[in-house]
């Protein structure tokens, strides 16, 4: 299957998790910023076909929070998202800049709308690459 196949590519990368759920997904995040450290970058790669619609509506309602209660540890932090999709959509992968405000993040996921796929294609490692 392929997805296997994806998860123990990612985890030669370094860890690799696989979410139960979104909040399952925030909860991880959580305390993976909640690590001490000088400074942090963070690049969320995000599916945004429409099977995963009701996940990006809950991180447009959860994201910030968690991510305000997980960066306590950090001296600095930089932010990023970068939304992938299927082939032949409207995007292959659209990356959104850096930021340290978390405000911004917001913004920048607010328009976010899960549309598109319905095939196995997802462009998850043109994602990765455009972070």
């Amino acid at each position: 299957h392929y997805e296997k196949g994806l998860v123990e590519g990612f985890s030669r990368l370094g860890n690799a998790y696989k979410a139960r759920d979104i909040d399952d997904a925030l909860d991880q995040l959580t305390k993976i910023l909640n690590r001490p450290s000088e400074s942090l970058d963070v690049v969320l790669c995000l599916d945004a076909t429409q099977s995963m619609g009701k996940n990006i509506q809950a991180l447009k309602e959860k994201l910030t929070q968690a991510m305000h209660s997980g960066l306590t540890q950090a001296k600095s932090y930089r932010i990023g998202l970068v939304f992938y999709r299927d082939y032949m959509e409207e995007y292959l992968a659209k990356a959104i800049p850096f930021t340290s405000d978390l405000a911004q993040v917001q913004r920048d996921l607010d328009p976010a709308e899960a549309e598109g796929g319905g095939d196995i294609p997802e462009a998850v490692v043109e994602g990765m690459r455009a972070t």
